[in-house]
């Protein structure tokens, strides 16, 4: 197993793998974040290879919980500096905005941020995916600095 490999997946779960391939040529990845799905809000990220070092994804989200509609939008850009696309150590940029609506009253929010994450994807396509970082929570004027973690579970194609 190749050190990026090894450390792709402790920074994504911070468990040992040893059940990964040496010559995937995955180009998406599909995942969802199980943590949410507590609250309940389903959350989907849509992560496109777009260079040898480089991919976007696409989050997208939405619930209700206490008669509260809760939805978001966002994007990141990663760049690998260890491994590829299917396995690496990656750090990136964040932007989300989410919302919600009661009884006719709707708030929003806007948090860009910046984390440092790793990937790893399973022989049989199974990917675990992880961010930690920090992002600024702004609403009506007001903001916050704020950690930001992305735990996720999905499939690469």
């Amino acid at each position: 197993m190749r050190p990026t490999r090894l450390l792709a997946a402790s920074a994504a779960l911070a468990l040992p793998t040893t059940a990964l391939a040496d010559d995937k040529d995955t180009r998406v990845a599909i995942t969802l974040s199980p943590i949410h799905l507590i609250l309940p809000v389903v959350e989907l990220t849509g992560e496109f290879k777009v260079a040898e070092r480089a991919s976007v994804a696409v989050i997208g989200g939405a619930g209700r919980t206490s008669g509260v509609s809760l939805w978001e939008l966002g994007a990141q850009g990663r760049f690998f500096l260890l491994g590829d696309f299917a396995d690496n150590v990656h750090v990136g940029a964040e932007a989300l905005y989410a919302g919600g609506a009661s009884s006719g009253l709707t708030a929003a929010g806007f948090s860009p941020g910046a984390f440092v994450g790793g990937k790893t994807t399973f022989d049989f396509g199974l990917v675990l995916d992880g961010q930690v970082g920090g992002a600024y929570y702004t609403s009506s004027g007001d903001g916050e600095l704020d950690l930001l973690l992305n735990l996720n579970l999905g499939w690469a194609f």
